[in-house]
């Protein structure tokens, strides 16, 4: 928690934020992803101009500060912050469902036939959904797969796609990214065409270095 101060009193934490423009990408569109808080946890999120205001049980005011941190980063990033995002990510902090179930790896995913070696790298599924996504790269010409964010679809993806250039399968890696969401306008995004479209590709960027 080293990009803002929180300050604590009983069960209250209150996260600062730089500006209102900050909590108002983390909180979405007409306060949509306030409402998963509200929906899925017990603590009050209160938005009071450039902080947060977090009330509740101690334990689960902390998770959701954490929560609310990832979000952020994501925000930082240029990544949009949506619901489906978010209760994916609270289900994760909380153990909640499959997502949360799975954090750890499972050792009877680690099938020699699933496994990705990319560069000096081999890498395993965490999940029954990532065990079928690599299933599905391996035997499919083309994979289409949609999910949250930090799921891992962007890396194995690539790490798939160095196994195949490595092993002489393909011959080269064309990373392709779309550089405009939905009901979004290339235009209106500050910078050059480079810094406009930067954030999409970064995540591809960041697993093909890795």
């Amino acid at each position: 928690m080293e990009d803002w101060e929180i300050t604590k009193k009983q069960n209250t934490i209150t996260i600062d934020f730089d500006s209102e423009n900050e909590v108002l990408s983390v909180l979405g569109v007409s306060d949509s992803n306030l409402r998963v808080f509200e929906e899925k946890t017990k603590t009050k999120v209160v938005p009071r101009g450039t902080h947060l205001k977090l009330v509740g049980s101690d334990d689960e005011v902390r998770i959701v500060a954490e929560v609310l941190g990832k979000m952020r980063k994501m925000a930082e990033r240029g990544l949009p912050v949506e619901p489906d995002e978010v209760a994916y990510l609270i289900d994760q902090a909380f153990g909640n469902g499959e997502q949360g179930k799975q954090k750890k790896i499972d050792p009877n995913l680690k099938d020699d036939q699933d496994y990705i070696t990319a560069s000096k790298l081999r890498i395993f599924p965490r999940s029954d959904g990532q065990k079928q996504y690599t299933q599905a790269m391996m035997k499919n010409a083309i994979t289409f797969c949609v999910g949250p964010a930090g799921t891992g679809k962007t890396y194995l993806a690539v790490a798939m796609a160095v196994k195949s250039l490595t092993e002489r399968k393909s011959q080269r890696i064309i990373l392709t990214r779309p550089a405009v969401e939905a009901g979004e306008s290339l235009g209106f995004l500050p910078g050059d065409l480079y810094e406009k479209v930067e954030p999409y590709f970064r995540p591809l960027y960041d697993a093909l270095y890795e």
